[in-house]
């Protein structure tokens, strides 16, 4: 068993010894139009999703709801909610077409537009 690894270890160290580009590194920068060519034929994913600033909300009891403005928010009631991070600034409705297009959500109704 040892002379098999032994051996093993010796022809992959001769095969490795054999190329010539193996362990070198070519002093002189590429081209430009080695770069080029390069970039070319490497796909790059850049992501330019930039991530919004983030507020904690503590958790706690707040009233959903109002008796006096309007029958669609009767009653007013009592709702606790754990903690929970929401974005410190609105989203704009361009910022929301990006999402939907990117991600392929649907908007919400036919009624809205950007």
């Amino acid at each position: 068993m040892l002379r098999i690894c032994l051996f093993s270890f010796i022809l992959i160290l001769s095969v490795s010894c054999d190329r010539p580009e193996a362990g070198r590194h070519d002093p002189s920068p590429p081209t430009a139009a080695e770069r080029a060519e390069k970039a070319a034929e490497t796909e790059m994913v850049v992501s330019s999703q930039i991530e919004p600033e983030m507020v904690l909300i503590e958790e706690g009891p707040f009233t959903m709801g109002s008796d006096s403005i309007s029958d669609a928010e009767k009653p007013a009631h009592r709702v606790y909610l754990g903690e929970y991070y929401i974005g410190k600034f609105e989203v704009t409705n361009a910022q929301f077409k990006a999402f939907c297009d990117a991600t392929g959500y649907s908007y919400p109704d036919a009624e809205w537009s950007p």
